[in-house]
């Protein structure tokens, strides 16, 4: 049950981080629009962060899916830890 709760929490930072990212581009947009160097500058930050926090939980989910598929597979072959 802990997994469910551990892959749900992923699921919805990830989904954070997506959006973040989006902001940040957009903040970057408006800043530039705005002329304010401010603005551009705390876009790109948004949008780094965003994009760093979406990585790190991609890879997680990834290796996550990975181990999956050979738990399956060893099931698949009759090969029982």
């Amino acid at each position: 049950m802990d997994d469910v709760k551990q892959q749900t929490a992923e699921a919805a930072a990830a989904a954070v981080a997506s959006k973040m990212t989006y902001a940040g581009a957009g903040t970057s947009v408006w800043g530039w629009f705005a002329s304010s160097e401010a603005g551009v500058i705390l876009g790109i930050v948004i949008g780094v962060i965003g994009l760093l926090v979406n990585i790190f939980f991609r890879l997680r989910q990834d290796r996550r899916h990975q181990t999956e598929h050979e738990a399956r597979m060893r099931a698949i072959r009759g090969e029982y830890l």
